[in-house]
């Protein structure tokens, strides 16, 4: 495991420090291989030998259990972490993928969002966008969710085209919802991706979702809502892609008041 990556998870294991406590430290200049062989001494919060040791545990179970699953774990100076996140005000310290990372760099990438119960002529626009953005070798972002997210993905994999499907859980998890699990498989074997913050074995819960808005947008150069409405979760996606500077397009007649 690569020193700073293992730092990272072991400090994500210490109770009340988030990944902006993390970034914080690291961005010091600290040594990552100084702070590990020194258990952690460096680290603002005093951190006793055996509770060090025990969050390395942790951390190294974390690991190998990505390993057997074939996930790959990125840190955040590693090339193949997402560029476009680092422009940000915060980002994930570390990532979580499965299948093709070499789409997390791709020149055009746009997310695609929207109702869990969108209008027949909403389905039908989503598809013909869709399949336009991959002709012009767009990779397609979105969230898995029913509705909107689920038409991107299966739109462009119907076209040809590779997609990246943001998650609001662990790859070791159950994909939620569960009525998208066989389309999260057949992304990965299309070439897709499947990517997210949280460690293997993290469930769902409300709040991730709304995390999982935030790096939907922050992959991406710009986000197009097919539909939404004043009480659809997809507007938090609009305001994180607000303050993160993307593109934001809505498409007209599709906001119902």
């Amino acid at each position: 495991m690569p020193p700073l990556t293992k730092l990272i998870l072991i400090l994500l294991q210490i109770p009340y420090v988030g990944p902006i406590t993390v970034l914080n430290f690291l961005a010091t200049g600290i040594d990552p291989t100084t702070v590990l062989s020194n258990k952690g001494k460096t680290f603002p919060k005093q951190i006793p030998n055996q509770l060090w040791d025990e969050y390395a545990i942790k951390a190294q179970k974390q690991w190998n259990l990505a390993q057997e699953l074939g996930i790959t774990v990125i840190n955040y100076q590693d090339t193949a972490y997402p560029q476009r996140l680092l422009i940000l005000d915060n980002f994930p310290p570390i990532i979580y993928v499965k299948g093709n990372q070499n789409l997390l760099n791709r020149p055009k990438l746009t997310a695609i969002i929207g109702t869990r119960e969108p209008q027949s002529i909403t389905v039908k626009r989503g598809q013909r966008l869709t399949k336009y953005l991959v002709s012009r070798d767009h990779v397609i972002v979105a969230g898995l969710a029913l509705g909107c997210d689920t038409i991107a993905h299966k739109t462009c994999l119907q076209n040809h085209g590779q997609t990246i499907a943001v998650l609001a859980h662990g790859l070791a998890q159950q994909i939620y919802p569960p009525e998208n699990g066989e389309l999260a498989q057949e992304i990965i074997k299309s070439g897709g991706l499947l990517v997210t913050t949280y460690p293997p074995m993290t469930k769902v819960a409300p709040y991730r979702l709304a995390e999982r808005d935030r790096w939907q947008s922050g992959l991406s150069d710009k986000v197009i809502v097919l539909e939404t409405n004043e009480n659809s979760g997809t507007n938090i996606t609009i305001e994180y892609a607000l303050k993160q500077k993307r593109e934001v397009i809505i498409l007209k007649n599709q906001i119902n008041n």
